[in-house]
């Protein structure tokens, strides 16, 4: 049986949508947002959902990873400029982007840890991870439900709570966490504490940089 939480490990579930609230707001109009959160709390994968709602909406939107290392790329000709790692680029870099992209009558979304306080007329959708178990299962059953394999058993309350405290609500952590959980035992049924915290120490071991992302709150 194909582990449900492999799909983590090619990139952003294909078929994440954007949140309600933020739909609302394009719709409304806005041709300006800033998603800001840190590590493995789902950046690029808000970015990639907007790029996808814009296209399906009949705006092509092109998507970069910027380096600070070079210039930033060239916007497109329309639709939408989304620009992932901002907080890589000087704050008047960040600025100079803006504004191009509203003399051109582009959309613009940048995706950054930290927010830019000097951007204006920008909506600004922060991601505070998982905050608390009810979230976290809810993350876990869309994965198992995506998979055709709906988890079938009542979560106990005690372990979705130390699992959330484990993984600092950090939804990458509690993704990869759970694929090395299903690795284990095939299930996510009638997991008890110890069996988390083995992988959990396991996980902190072999990926300690992927551990890190914990300090990302």
């Amino acid at each position: 049986m194909a582990n449900p939480f492999e799909i983590w490990t090619g990139g952003p579930p294909a078929d994440f949508g954007l949140p309600a609230g933020l739909v609302n707001a394009l719709v409304a109009g806005c041709r300006a947002v800033q998603i800001v959160g840190g590590s493995g709390l789902g950046k690029t994968t808000h970015l990639l959902a907007l790029q996808r709602w814009a296209t399906a909406s009949g705006q092509p939107a092109a998507y970069h990873r910027l380096d600070p290392q070079q210039p930033p790329p060239a916007p497109p000709r329309s639709g939408w400029w989304l620009l992932d790692e901002t907080q890589l680029l000087p704050d008047r870099t960040v600025r100079g982007l803006l504004a191009q992209a509203r003399s051109a009558g582009l959309g613009l979304a940048c995706a950054t840890h930290r927010r830019h306080w000097f951007l204006a007329g920008v909506v600004t959708w922060r991601l505070p991870g998982l905050g608390d178990a009810a979230a976290l299962a809810s993350l876990l059953g869309s994965y198992l439900l995506r998979a055709g394999q709906p988890h079938r058993t009542p979560w106990d309350p005690a372990v979705l709570r130390q699992w959330r405290q484990l993984s600092a609500g950090n939804v990458e952590l509690t993704i990869r966490l759970a694929y090395e959980l299903w690795e284990d035992r095939g299930s996510l049924d009638q997991l008890t504490a110890a069996e988390l915290h083995a992988a959990a120490g396991r996980l902190q071991a072999e990926a300690p940089d992927l551990w890190a992302l914990r300090r990302n709150r």
